[in-house]
């Protein structure tokens, strides 16, 4: 289980014991949510390279995802007239 991308920080604020908890508890617990952190990416990153397959130009790729595709690419085609923010607004939803 090992990520393509480097590992970021993306905690906000520094890991500190519970109460009353005890070191080897605490380094359990970092660990484990250190382990879940790397799965995440990977599980990410396996999910991105899957879709990036279905792309247009790609052996993978069918009509049946063209729509898809036009729409994330380019959804103004799509649409047709709508402001930036909506766009990125449909995107997410999508």
């Amino acid at each position: 289980m090992r990520s393509r991308y480097r590992e970021e920080r993306t905690l906000v604020r520094g890991l500190r014991r519970l109460p009353g908890q005890d070191r080897a508890t605490f380094k359990k617990n970092v660990t484990r949510l250190h382990r879940h952190f790397v799965q995440f990416n990977v599980d990410v990153s396996e999910i991105c390279q899957w879709l990036m397959g279905l792309k247009p130009g790609t052996d993978k790729h069918g009509e049946e995802t063209r729509p898809f595709w036009d729409f994330l690419l380019s959804p103004e085609s799509v649409i047709g007239d709508t402001q930036e923010s909506q766009l990125d607004t449909m995107r997410l939803r999508v």
